[in-house]
């Protein structure tokens, strides 16, 4: 009689664990929720066999967070997830390529995400290949940038007004020093304090430079105060060696 009980409470369980094994508990996995569920949720994506099954089956297999890292089977999978026209894939192939080392064959995957869809993600992920120097830098990455700064993308308006500061003061270009003032004119919609200091970093550095075409000590103290207040470390020393050297 116990062993029967026994039994039937074994089967039970396991009725209700296959039971609730559905997309939405799969969503919560991938959420950081019910990770003891993983593998029950990888058999449940096998036997479901579609295209966003196979984009699921990627994430845990080539990614870190589930305990069960296999970049090949990852691979597999989000590659079998894109030949059946699966869009959302694209982006994770792409950058798992690139945790593989991969780097061409990751910028390819990008590139054709953007130019099938126009997904924004594969945009920002292909112009930090360039950025970082995965990719030698040509037209191509210029007009990527371009189009990030246009649509607003906090991270690639700095990066892009970097490169402007640098730019203006080597070529002593009044025209171009204030066309990236214009593009840090206004810090504050940038989201978190740490956007937010180095756009005013980027400001000061521009009017704090002797040979700047717009150089204004005033002006770039002022912006370096703000940037030192926001956390912004490079600031804080610059703010610390002038104010140290105008009380000698």
């Amino acid at each position: 009689m116990k062993k029967m009980a026994f039994i039937l409470i074994i089967t039970i369980s396991f009725f209700l664990r296959a039971q609730v094994m559905n997309w939405q508990v799969v969503h919560e996995i991938l959420d950081g929720k019910s990770r003891h569920l993983v593998n029950e949720a990888i058999s449940f994506l096998q036997n479901d066999g579609s295209a966003k099954a196979y984009h699921v089956l990627g994430i845990i297999y080539g990614f870190d967070e589930f305990g069960i890292k296999d970049k090949k089977k990852g691979l597999e999978y989000l590659n079998k997830s894109v030949h059946e026209g699966w869009k959302d894939a694209y982006v994770d192939l792409g950058t798992l390529y690139y945790l593989d080392g991969n780097i061409k064959q990751a910028a390819i995957i990008y590139r054709i995400a953007i130019e099938k869809y126009d997904d924004l993600t594969a945009k920002e992920s292909l112009y930090l290949l360039y950025n970082n120097d995965y990719l030698s830098y040509d037209k191509y990455a210029k007009n990527l940038l371009d189009e990030l700064v246009a649509l607003n993308r906090t991270d690639f308006i700095l990066i892009k007004a970097d490169q402007n500061v640098v730019e203006s003061i080597d070529r002593k270009s009044a025209q171009l020093a204030n066309d990236t003032l214009k593009l840090l004119s206004n810090c504050d919609p940038f989201i978190d304090d740490e956007a937010k200091g180095y756009c005013h970093h980027l400001a000061a550095k521009l009017y704090l430079v002797e040979t700047s075409p717009v150089y204004n000590m005033k002006k770039g103290l002022q912006h370096l105060l703000i940037s030192a207040s926001l956390g912004n470390e490079l600031s804080q020393n610059m703010y610390s060696s002038y104010t140290e050297q105008k009380d000698q």
